[in-house]
């Protein structure tokens, strides 16, 4: 789904179980970035990853969503607007929601290294390591029923599976993360439900985008 569109950015909603774009150990060509340039054709930012010594061409993705993770997702549609966008990312406030195993307490901070999982390379893990990437989470406990809690989550990093390896880490997995000890269940739930960010097309005021919450997040409280 397309929230807006203009002609330097868009901004969509992301359904949970998509990847955003082929990986080593997903190569699906059934993904995000693939329907962009169905879609918009060449007018995306030309962004690459560099994977082994390869670029990997990644057109228009300004930052991303595990492949379990639904809702926004901001995508560039030139270079100059990609630029400018990750040279402010640090501004953008990223609110998540996540249903958790356990009664967390009613607010706290997570402040912890993450590094890939050295006898897993699918996974990330925390660690105190000098080589460990700096990432913080905030929560809030908005509801709990029976052990199981609603979390409002904001992130002012943004590491690869951070919410998912902080709250593993502090004993409250992500329900339906199995790989970060969640119970099972029909979906990860975990949510990406509001981004708000200098928009480069009103000489940097702040916009939000929003996402609803899923009706799935709701059946337990």
């Amino acid at each position: 789904n397309i929230f807006a569109e203009s002609k330097t950015c868009v901004d969509i909603e992301r359904p949970v179980g998509i990847a955003v774009h082929p990986s080593v150990s997903d190569p699906s060509q059934h993904t995000i970035v693939n329907a962009l340039v169905a879609h918009f054709g060449k007018n995306l930012s030309q962004c690459f990853d560099k994977i082994e010594g390869k670029k990997i061409p990644r057109p228009g993705l300004v930052h991303r969503l595990d492949k379990s993770t639904s809702g926004v997702l901001l995508v560039a549609k030139t270079n100059t607007t990609h630029a400018w966008l990750q040279k402010h990312w640090s501004e953008v406030e990223k609110v998540y929601f996540a249903v958790v195993c356990g009664v967390p307490p009613k607010s706290g901070k997570i402040d912890a290294g993450i590094v890939r999982d050295r006898f897993d390379r699918q996974k990330m893990a925390v660690s105190d390591e000098l080589s460990a990437k700096a990432a913080t989470t905030f929560f809030e406990r908005i509801e709990t029923k029976e052990k199981i809690s609603l979390l409002k989550i904001r992130i002012p990093t943004g590491r690869t599976h951070q919410i998912r390896v902080h709250l593993s880490a502090i004993g409250f997995p992500v329900l339906g993360d199995e790989k970060y000890g969640g119970k099972k269940a029909e979906r990860v739930f975990l949510h990406a439900q509001k981004l708000t960010f200098p928009d480069p097309d009103q000489d940097g005021q702040l916009k939000s985008i929003e996402s609803e919450l899923p009706k799935s997040f709701l059946v337990f409280f």
